[in-house]
């Protein structure tokens, strides 16, 4: 109901004017919905920082992280020549599906393929893999979401 919604922002309104009073106060609000923020609210904010979702690099480093997590927990076999995670074809398919996601995002598709494996030891390269293929769902589920939102 718009009538609650406005009522709801003017009592946020309200609130943060009287923490005006309390000095050495600290408000910490953040939102994935930036594009709908109330410019009343926005007048009210002294200092606001935008945190994109990560680059390519931090894409990398996230999902390298997360193969060293499986590994340690036992999903993903610890047989490698050289205990490292090169850039190879799947990290960088992976690294490419995830444009545009957050990095809460990245991390939960982590265990998509955990509870897909169903107990079973995989290879690094068969758990990439799996990574890539719920990076695309992802991706096409939020493709139809946004379409079927904007009709």
């Amino acid at each position: 109901e718009p009538s609650d919604s406005l009522k709801v922002v003017n009592t946020l309104l309200s609130s943060l004017d009287s923490l005006q009073n309390f000095p050495n106060l600290f408000l910490f609000c953040t939102s994935n919905l930036t594009s709908t923020i109330d410019s009343a609210f926005l007048d009210r904010v002294d200092y606001k920082l935008y945190i994109s979702n990560p680059g390519p690099k931090a894409r990398e480093k996230i999902i390298k992280s997360m193969v060293q997590e499986m590994k340690r927990v036992g999903v993903v076999s610890m047989t490698t020549k050289t205990g490292k995670i090169t850039m190879s074809k799947a990290v960088e398919k992976c690294v490419v599906a995830t444009a545009g996601m957050s990095g809460r995002l990245i991390r939960k598709g982590g265990g998509k393929v955990w509870g897909v494996c169903r107990g079973r030891v995989l290879s690094e390269e068969e758990w990439l893999e799996g990574l890539a293929r719920v990076f695309e769902t992802e991706r096409r589920n939020q493709e139809c979401i946004s379409a079927n939102h904007s009709e």
